[in-house]
């Protein structure tokens, strides 16, 4: 199965930044980044030492309703390189929450929450997520840091993303 991964959209980024505030209307305070390190959400790499980054509250959701949520996350704030839509290894690494989401009515907005589980580092996250995106029901699955629960990033099936 092939996904189509994404974090933040540098469109987004890029209006939160000429604005100065986040998805909370916070204002964006970049920082120079000492020892690299942060996992991004910008272009799905981690942080060098050196970049220019910050921390912001993004929200991931395309859709009103019960479940959208904003939540902290790092980006660059100048030089970013973008994200090819590939999966980013480096986040099998890393223990990850995986949502599911499905639709209700012709939007993404309602959770299948049988589908929701933990995947330990090292466990095949992306095999988790190909297998729950082989649930009908789901249409879109969201990784989240265990700790923090800070979105890592979005997956849907070419065909799904084509659908919207």
């Amino acid at each position: 199965m092939t996904l189509l991964i994404t974090g933040m959209p540098g469109a987004d980024l890029l209006t939160m930044l000429a604005t100065g505030r986040d998805d909370a209307g916070a204002a964006i305070e970049p920082f120079d980044d000492e020892e690299g390190g942060w996992p991004l959400r910008c272009c799905l790499q981690d942080s060098r030492s050196g970049d220019r980054l910050a921390v912001i509250g993004y929200s991931p959701f395309a859709w009103s309703g019960p479940y959208r949520e904003t939540g902290p996350v790092v980006v660059h704030v100048e030089g970013c390189p973008g994200h090819d839509g590939g999966f980013p290894v480096q986040f099998e690494e890393r223990d990850q929450v995986i949502r599911a989401f499905g639709d209700d009515g012709g939007r993404v907005n309602t959770q299948v929450y049988d589908r929701n589980r933990l995947v330990r580092a090292g466990a095949g996250l992306a095999t988790a997520i190909e297998t729950v995106l082989t649930d009908p029901r789901v249409r879109e699955v969201h990784a989240h840091n265990v700790t923090s629960q800070c979105f890592s990033f979005a997956a849907t099936t070419p065909e799904e993303d084509s659908d919207r």
